[in-house]
């Protein structure tokens, strides 16, 4: 008399193979949810550089004066109106008028700003070096060089 059904090395085999599947799937998935953050963040770390950029750039395009600090790690712009905007590090937050420029799970580890030339249509130079606080491995630096303003430059000193 035959029986019908599967014998329990059957079910065991059966059993382990698709343990074997699930774990194969699972570790794939985990790998691209994985790749999706990476890639995220770092869409994330070059629209914050774009961003900065754009601000600060054209802060100082439209100044009718612009100041330097001693230390080289604050900028002053004046507008043509005597409206005055103020950059500056503190606490690894790069602040435009004491307001964070970058969210919070980013921040700017240096600041520098560097005029190249003297008074009218000189070269300034801003370094801004930024870090992912999700992915320490994720950072980078901003180069941000405005040349031929019509600004008055002046480092205090």
């Amino acid at each position: 008399m035959k029986d019908k059904g599967f014998t329990l090395v059957e079910l065991m085999v059966a059993i382990s193979i698709s343990g074997i599947i699930f774990l194969a799937v699972s570790a794939i998935i985990g790998t691209l949810f994985s790749s999706s953050a990476r890639v995220t963040q770092i869409d994330t770390l070059a629209q914050l550089k774009d961003d900065i950029s754009k601000d600060i750039s054209t802060s100082v395009r439209w100044a009718s004066s612009v100041v330097v600090s001693p230390g080289n790690d604050e900028l002053t712009l004046t507008s043509t109106q005597g409206d005055t905007t103020v950059y500056r590090l503190v606490d690894n937050e790069l602040l435009k008028n004491d307001i964070r420029l970058h969210p919070a799970d980013h921040e700017v580890t240096a600041f520098s700003v560097h005029d190249y030339g003297a008074g009218k249509k000189a070269s300034l130079e801003i370094e801004i070096a930024l870090r992912s606080k999700k992915f320490t491995a994720r950072s980078d630096t901003i180069t941000v060089v405005i040349s031929q303003r019509q600004t008055e430059v002046t480092i205090n000193q």
